[in-house]
């Protein structure tokens, strides 16, 4: 399965922001996946 991602391979500014796809990570041992579905700063 995958996933798509917002990220900022520069910090240059919102022009830099990109969408990409991989694979959704597994957890390893003591650890948890949180599903994000929205995000707001001020």
């Amino acid at each position: 399965m995958k996933t798509r991602y917002y990220h900022l391979p520069h910090l240059t500014g919102v022009d830099a922001l990109r969408l990409d796809e991989r694979e959704v990570p597994a957890p390893g041992p003591r650890e948890v996946l949180v599903r994000m579905r929205a995000w707001s700063h001020e």
